[in-house]
């Protein structure tokens, strides 16, 4: 059965992040690569857009976006093996606030951490930011929540 007579289809996963001066933009790639699998690191393209900070410092916005079928539910399937009880706990109980009008989920990991290969919930602003774009083509106002129960993304 396809998502679309489930009701729903997951458009796109988008990471972003931004690298500041003071940040080595390789280090800052890695981090975000760190949050799919393995065997689509070398797959996927960074969008790198130059910006200047608030006082006129360079940062560079890091972006990757995911929206092939096969690779979109290898990515979720990754976070769900990465999240501990704790993290899918978080966003079970936080979700209606994670779920934005436009029917996306956002979530923002430490950047250090995921470095480390290590994916932790973070709400501060120096994150990486993950957003998965669900379509909803009827309905349901638990469609999401019931997606995410279906990956193991929640609890």
């Amino acid at each position: 059965m396809s998502s679309q007579n489930q009701g729903f289809k997951i458009n796109d996963i988008k990471i972003s992040c931004s690298a500041h001066a003071t940040e080595d933009i390789e280090k800052v790639k890695q981090s975000m690569l760190h949050l799919i699998p393995e065997a689509l690191r070398t797959s996927l393209e960074f969008t790198e857009l130059p910006m200047d900070g608030h006082v006129g410092n360079p940062i560079i916005f890091l972006e990757l976006k995911i929206t092939q079928k096969r690779k979109i539910t290898d990515s979720l399937t990754f976070l769900s093996e990465k999240l501990d009880d704790l993290a899918k706990e978080t966003i079970s109980e936080e979700l209606e606030s994670r779920i934005g009008k436009d029917n996306c989920l956002y979530l923002r990991f430490n950047k250090q951490d995921a470095f480390n290969e290590i994916l932790k919930l973070d709400n501060s602003d120096n994150t990486i930011k993950l957003v998965i774009k669900f379509i909803i083509y009827k309905a349901d106002d638990n469609i999401i929540q019931q997606v995410l129960t279906a990956h193991k993304l929640i609890m």
